[in-house]
């Protein structure tokens, strides 16, 4: 019995660990800019993502009906699929240092979604209005 626990346990963690193994190697890009109506305050805003733009540039986010200002100093982890993309990281808002998340979806027959979040407090965004986000898949080695 005790074998077959163990074996058992060993298939499913090698079960578990090869997909995973799978997915941790291939290559994204995401680039993604536009506007999307704010669920939050019922405003427009504008958004940028691309990680190839310098420091502090990368993931930027403006709203100018609320004043609100956001820009990502570093990125701590990132996940990708084909069609998501999800950072977390510290960025500024209005000058002040905080951590945030953000989710980039896009969508082949519309636009997309971008929704971002600092502080643990409720999330900025929904539906992309203007302009588009991509991800895709570069590599696969």
């Amino acid at each position: 019995m005790k074998r077959l626990m163990l074996l058992l346990c060993t298939a499913l963690a090698l079960a578990v660990a090869v997909p995973t193994a799978l997915a941790a190697s291939r290559s994204y890009s995401v680039r993604a800019a536009g506007t999307v109506k704010d669920m939050t305050t019922n405003t427009y805003a504008k958004f940028t993502i691309n990680l190839r733009a310098g420091p502090g540039h990368k993931i930027v986010y403006t709203n100018p009906m609320t004043n609100t200002s956001f820009r990502a100093l570093h990125l701590t982890s990132w996940k990708f699929s084909p069609d998501t993309a999800k950072f977390n990281g510290v960025g500024l808002v209005n000058g002040e240092r905080v951590p945030f998340q953000v989710i980039a979806v896009a969508h082949p027959r519309t636009t997309g979604v971008f929704k971002i979040a600092w502080n643990g407090m409720a999330g900025h965004g929904g539906n992309v209005t203007f302009g588009r986000i991509r991800v895709t898949q570069i590599s696969a080695s």
